[in-house]
């Protein structure tokens, strides 16, 4: 599916893909492919209905491996929606966030468990505030089925950005 995906954008003009995957760290890693595939990931449902299909091998870089080798000084708005996966991908960008080099964060955080070894919230936000960035508003704030909060896209800018 996620090869399809590539391949249908492959040739337009206006994109630049890469056919690989972030995270904190170079390696070749194993992607779960779900029967509902806005869960694809990196790591295992804790629960629903969503099974996994396929299993597969993805080639991952960093952020800061990947600003380096393509020349790229600045990042306007890192965003990250990788069900689970967001703290590695910020990890990946240590450099950057050290070098005051990313002006905002759009990120998708989960306050239940929906993937086992997902970040954390709380571990976001640490990481966030380490380097000056302050929530600016949640987006999108989805409850379970019990009225607990469950996920929300959130908005983050660096108070510090030159």
């Amino acid at each position: 599916m996620l090869q399809k995906c590539f391949e249908s954008f492959k040739n337009k003009n206006n994109f630049f893909l890469n056919h690989l995957a972030v995270g904190d760290q170079k390696a070749i890693m194993k992607f779960n492919e779900y029967s509902w595939d806005a869960m694809n990931s990196f790591l295992t449902r804790a629960y629903g209905n969503a099974k996994i299909v396929e299993t597969y091998d993805v080639k991952v870089t960093t952020i800061d491996d990947y600003c380096l080798l393509n020349n790229i000084k600045n990042i306007d708005i890192l965003k990250s929606d990788t069900e689970g996966f967001e703290l590695k991908v910020l990890t990946g960008a240590e450099k950057m966030f050290k070098e005051n080099k990313v002006n905002f964060v759009f990120i998708e955080m989960f306050f239940d468990l929906n993937f086992f070894d997902q970040s954390s919230v709380g571990d976001i936000f640490t990481f966030l505030e380490k380097y000056n960035f302050s929530l600016v508003k949640f987006y999108d704030f989805s409850l379970t089925d019990d009225g607990i909060a469950s996920k929300s896209d959130a908005l983050f800018i660096n108070l510090n950005y030159e």
